[in-house]
């Protein structure tokens, strides 16, 4: 039953979809995902230069085609053509965001200027601190960038061994490793801050 309900989804046109997912049939969503998400990821790719920075806008185009497809009007044009327009306009928007965030400027990226970017609290800790925070951190990163991070700092590879370990361009590397070290900085600040407050009530239940 399932695979026979899945099929017909998969025969209707993209319009079709469209009704069936405003009359309840979320599943349908999935149909064009498929059928999609290939075509978005490649534009978002090619404007935004980084993979993982492509996976993310392609999956908020399509969180946000989900709640906006009361506004498709198919006398205007194609849903296609309303998709990848929206999608196009959501990957320039997150380029002039990571640019504002520099982003690009380590592409150039070696290990000096990787030094100066680093967190300076982590480079505080001990190493068996640092190991720690990294691992808790890596478990929660998509696999590219875990691999990457670990790659750094659990082996020491430079930037040029990494990309010949994972097959990739070193530019690749260096952006796949920056957000991973943004990711850490945010980590290991809100590690302090949940430590101040833990702090804070200890603090407080003393004095009662």
């Amino acid at each position: 039953m399932y695979s026979r309900r899945f099929v017909a989804l998969a025969n209707l046109e993209d319009e079709q979809l469209v009704r069936a997912i405003l009359e309840g049939r979320h599943e349908a969503l999935n149909t064009l995902f498929e059928r999609y998400a290939p075509r978005v990821f490649r534009m978002a790719r090619g404007i935004l230069g980084d993979d993982g920075e492509a996976e993310d806008t392609t999956q908020q185009v399509f969180f946000e085609c989900f709640d906006a497809l009361k506004e498709f009007d198919s006398s205007k044009g194609t849903f296609k053509k309303w998709l990848l327009s929206r999608a196009f306009h959501r990957a320039i928007n997150r380029k002039n965001h990571l640019r504002a965030q520099r982003f690009y400027q380590w592409e150039g990226l070696d290990e000096e200027k990787l030094r100066s970017i680093r967190s300076p609290g982590i480079l505080n800790l001990s190493e068996i601190e640092q190991s720690r925070l990294i691992q808790e951190l890596v478990s929660s990163l998509r696999p590219q960038e875990g691999e990457v991070l670990k790659f750094k700092f659990f082996h020491g590879l430079t930037l040029q061994e990494i990309a010949a370990e994972t097959h990739a361009s070193v530019s690749s590397v260096t952006r796949t490793l920056y957000r991973a070290l943004r990711q850490l900085r945010t980590y290991l600040d809100n590690s302090k801050s949940s430590k101040i407050v833990k702090r804070s009530e200890i603090e407080a239940r003393k004095c009662r």
